[in-house]
């Protein structure tokens, strides 16, 4: 992850956000707890979604972020991990809910 995941997360936050995200490590999607090395996805340290269709309340009240996740680091990540990207059709690949929690937890058996 440190090769692949840090990088990748690094060029896209960075080009997007370059102030905020100019030293991007593990803590960015795993918090303080990667230091005890536990990278359990997904994470409570993350933003938990609203779980509606579409992501509907997360691209009304954060439309650039949600769209930067949907449209460049999640398909970037999957291709990265070797995964397909998420399905709402199967509700199976690496998407949102890969690293987010659902209101009441896991959600798409992550």
């Amino acid at each position: 992850m440190q090769t692949v995941v840090v990088p990748l997360a690094s060029e896209i936050f960075g080009a997007w956000r370059p102030a905020r995200f100019n030293d991007v490590d593990c803590s960015l999607c795993h918090g303080s707890e990667y230091m005890a090395e536990i990278f359990h996805m997904p994470t409570a340290y993350l933003p938990r979604l609203s779980g509606k269709l579409l992501l509907g309340p997360e691209l009304q009240n954060h439309p650039d972020t949600t769209r930067l996740k949907l449209d460049r680091l999640v398909p970037q990540m999957a291709a990265a991990l070797d995964k397909k990207t998420f399905s709402i059709i199967t509700r199976r690949g690496f998407g949102c809910y890969s690293c987010h929690l659902g209101p009441s937890g896991p959600a798409f058996g992550n």
